[in-house]
């Protein structure tokens, strides 16, 4: 944990609650809305926890149908629906 009195006053707003600082993070996956699934929800929730926590979230991910660009979801979260073709889709296991 941080105190602001170890921080120079130029990185003082990079502190959240707490003192530990803000960080910027990008969650990258096959598997995102409007899929719905463990995975998709499992981002979309923590992505949502870290916003509340005062960090900066984006996530990247493949286009979906006519899904492509930029995004905003609540609180917030910014997705980035990339022009390329997923690496899995629709995986199934087959007993």
């Amino acid at each position: 944990i941080i105190t602001q009195g170890e921080l120079p006053p130029c990185q003082l707003a990079a502190v959240v609650p707490g003192g530990m600082r803000r960080l910027k993070i990008c969650m990258v996956s096959d598997f995102f809305h409007p899929g719905l699934g463990g995975v998709e929800m499992h981002i979309y929730q923590l992505s949502e926890c870290l916003i509340q926590r005062g960090h900066k979230v984006i996530v990247l991910t493949h286009m979906r149908g006519n899904r492509q660009g930029v995004r905003y979801m609540r609180n917030g979260l910014k997705v980035y629906y990339l022009p390329f073709l997923p690496f899995h889709d629709k995986v199934f296991a087959i007993c």
